[in-house]
């Protein structure tokens, strides 16, 4: 299992300036092997493979051999991506659109030593908040507007998976509660963006009245980035918490959703982006590897339809979130009542694949 450990660190003066000249060589390299991709397609029809790239360009540019590989390679993986699986066609960089330094080798590159990034003969300082965990593997530098930041992967061995399933629960994802558990709980969407639009309106407004290439566009751009890279930490900073307190469950039944797909709904494509329903499901797979914990997806069709005690198909419309069942009289929400199901559906498949559960079928409503 991979896990991304983050530190800020904090270059003095000559090592910012060094950081910079590599980050911008790295934006050449890889708009001109661009353009050079480009050009021999246009006028020879011919595809330049990363290999070719990597003899053309060896040692033109004034950066680190691995660093030269590292950007040609991203670009190699973005324009196979394009004619393979339908992705955009690769874009050439600006300035603030190239803003990482790729590190392909623990301690080749750059590694981590007494509170101190050791980068190509210059020490770091970093935050020294936590050890790194497991085998560290590559890493890379990232510019924010907040600052300089090092990412590194460590590749961590998986929890021995739990022996016995004896607590399991359903969870239905929705925007009115971002969760609703098996057990009665909800969680409601924060909105973080919602709640933060009249000042992004504003900045953008500040933004585009400033003249182009000026310091105060730069300032006001900068100050947009942070309002939406706050954005960005408040949701992760409440998925990671609301993640955290499903992972210790023996066993965790979701909806396999096409979200993707439901992207494509103008009307709520705003609104699941804002929920972030692909992080949560994301860290909350991740944090029940860690726990040792079994993870199960399953089938969302007719979870919300479908009777949890006495399985009668209730057709509803997204207006109406009470489930009112014509046969057994149940009376419950609509995502209550989806969550029972998922849970079900979910110890189901648990019992078929073999997993060992201690569960009582009948607090579920399994047969």
């Amino acid at each position: 299992m991979l896990k991304i450990i983050e530190y800020k660190i904090y270059p003095n003066k000559a090592q910012e300036q060094k950081l910079y000249s590599i980050l911008r060589n790295a934006r050449r390299l890889y708009n001109t092997a661009l353009e050079h991709r480009i050009k021999e397609y246009k006028e020879n029809s011919k595809t330049i493979s990363y290999y070719d790239q990597a003899k053309k360009f060896k040692g033109k540019y004034n950066m680190p051999a691995s660093l030269t590989q590292a950007v040609l390679r991203k670009l190699d993986i973005t324009y196979k991506a394009f004619f393979s699986r339908g992705y955009g066609f690769p874009r050439f960089k600006n300035w603030r659109r190239f803003n990482c330094i790729e590190l392909r080798q623990y301690k080749t590159d750059g590694y981590f030593d007494a509170g101190k990034l050791k980068l190509w003969k210059m020490k770091i300082k970093t935050s020294n908040h936590r050890e790194l965990e497991g085998k560290p593997m590559q890493g890379r530098i990232i510019k924010r507007v907040t600052g300089w930041y090092w990412q590194i992967t460590c590749e961590i061995e998986k929890s021995e998976q739990k022996e016995k399933i004896q607590t399991a629960i359903g969870l239905d994802m929705g925007l009115k509660a971002l969760v609703f558990d098996s057990e009665k709980n909800q969680t409601k969407a924060p909105k973080f963006l919602r709640q933060s639009e009249e000042k992004l309106i504003t900045y953008h407004k500040s933004v585009s009245r400033k003249k182009k290439g000026s310091y105060n566009r730069r300032k006001a751009v900068d100050i947009l980035a942070k309002t939406y890279l706050k954005v960005k930490r408040q949701r992760l900073d409440f998925l990671h918490k609301l993640s955290r307190k499903y992972a210790d469950y023996d066993l965790i039944c979701v909806e396999k959703l096409n979200i993707a797909g439901m992207l494509k709904n103008h009307k709520l494509a705003k609104s699941i982006a804002d929920a972030s329903w692909n992080l949560f499901l994301q860290l909350l797979r991740y944090k029940a590897e860690s726990a040792g914990s079994y993870f199960v997806e399953v089938n969302p069709k007719y979870t919300t339809q479908k009777c949890s005690q006495c399985g009668t198909m209730v057709k509803k419309t997204l207006s109406q979130r009470t489930h009112i069942c014509p046969e057994c009289s149940l009376i419950i929400d609509r995502d209550y009542n989806a969550s029972l199901n998922i849970l079900r559906l979910g110890i189901s498949h648990a019992g078929e694949i073999g997993l060992p559960i201690l569960l009582k079928a009948e607090a579920v409503g399994i047969d």
